[in-house]
């Protein structure tokens, strides 16, 4: 997106331009309106702006959060995210939903939501959901200087977790001979992003303002190509001792898809499976407790035709031999990005003395949630593992 301003005041020009809409309802946290919403209110009411808020009680992307955020919103011309990159799902969905212009304030250095048009929906099985683009993001350096190292580090762990997505997209381009995003320009920002670990203890003013322009730039990369597996993957960990911190996991969520990656294309052979009928995928989605409007009998079925559709479509084109043709190249590049996240973990580590935190998900809880992942996302990879049965469903 083209409406990005990444400066020292950029608040102000958000409030400048919440101006030309008149009545702006700002979604937040109650952490995030502790800290900025006095300083924003204040740049509203210079500039005759009328404003009121809600604060999110759970920091939360779910139904019901969104509900309540669209009641409060009657009457507004706009809305303004304040908060992280849920607050920003948040209000993109609602923008969505009522025809609103959303406008973005992050109030820590952020990596996934703020800069492209899906949101993550989250009421116990996470959906990627369509929005718009923002009207506007506003990096505010003042207020991305002040971010928690711990964002800093789920930042770095975000933008390593794409060496998954890297590996994906060449997979997809050797075998199916579609090319969507400059996998080595991909690839060279990703190992930007990694020289910056050395800087967090050396000058984290560098290193924030940098990442958070990486990040920017990651985005810019991947275009449309914005629905990643291992986002999905590690938002439906709903019990970790990571907690909050979304780029450690999907950090630790790619690297298992890559050795899942690594261990298809290293059996000797490989042989399609039928595809699992409606009661294996009524199964598996029912392994997860969901809860809402969002889950029903009609959704399992709409999953399950959409997952029949997906791996028919791997059926065709010669992919398996194309497969046989480039097990060895992909087996090496999956072991590469493999062993960069390896030593990506080690550098990590050895800045941080206080605990190995990269190690607090079992993996074991992984691999076996794997199965799930085709009938979620979109993924190439995910889908074709499953239709020649490496993720062992049906």
């Amino acid at each position: 997106m083209e409406n990005v301003i990444f400066e020292k005041n950029a608040a102000a020009k958000l409030a400048q331009k919440a101006k030309d809409f008149g009545k702006i309802l700002i979604i937040t946290s109650p952490s995030a309106k502790k800290q900025y919403f006095q300083m924003l209110s204040n740049f509203l009411n210079e500039n005759k702006t009328t404003f009121w808020a809600y604060s999110l009680r759970e920091t939360k992307c779910s139904s019901d959060n969104i509900l309540k955020a669209c009641s409060f919103a009657r009457d507004a011309k706009a809305i303004v995210s304040l908060g992280a990159g849920t607050v920003c799902d948040v209000s993109k969905i609602v923008g969505k939903k009522l025809s609103l212009p959303v406008l973005v304030l992050p109030t820590t250095i952020t990596h996934f939501g703020i800069f492209n048009n899906v949101a993550i929906l989250n009421d116990g099985l996470p959906e990627y959901v369509e929005t718009d683009y923002p009207e506007g993001v506003f990096l505010d350096e003042a207020i991305i200087h002040k971010s928690p190292e711990r964002f800093i580090k789920s930042s770095l762990c975000f933008a390593l977790s794409l060496l998954e997505t890297q590996f994906s997209l060449e997979a997809v381009s050797v075998l199916t001979g579609e090319k969507s995003v400059d996998t080595d320009e991909l690839g060279a920002k990703i190992r930007k992003i990694e020289e910056l670990v050395g800087w967090i203890s050396l000058s984290k003013g560098f290193a924030i303002l940098n990442l958070m322009d990486y990040i920017f730039d990651l985005f810019q990369i991947l275009k449309g190509n914005f629905k990643i597996n291992s986002n999905l993957f590690a938002s439906k960990l709903s019990s970790s001792t990571l907690k909050q911190n979304f780029g450690e996991k999907a950090l630790i969520c790619s690297k298992v898809l890559l050795q899942s990656y690594v261990t298809y294309f290293n059996q000797r052979l490989i042989i399609p499976k039928n595809i699992p009928n409606f009661e294996i995928i009524s199964q598996i989605l029912s392994q997860i407790p969901v809860c809402g409007a969002f889950f029903n009998f009609e959704n399992i079925e709409e999953k399950f035709n959409s997952y029949i559709a997906k791996t028919n479509s791997l059926l065709g084109g010669g992919l398996r031999l194309n497969i046989q043709k480039f097990r060895t190249f992909l087996l090496e590049r999956s072991i590469l990005f493999c062993q960069t996240i390896s030593k990506f973990n080690n550098k990590l580590r050895a800045i941080d003395g206080q605990e190995n935190r990269l190690r607090m998900i079992d993996e074991r809880e992984l691999f076996s949630s794997l199965q799930i992942l085709p009938l979620l996302g979109e993924g190439f990879l995910p889908n074709l593992l499953l239709r020649y049965g490496y993720l062992n469903v049906g």
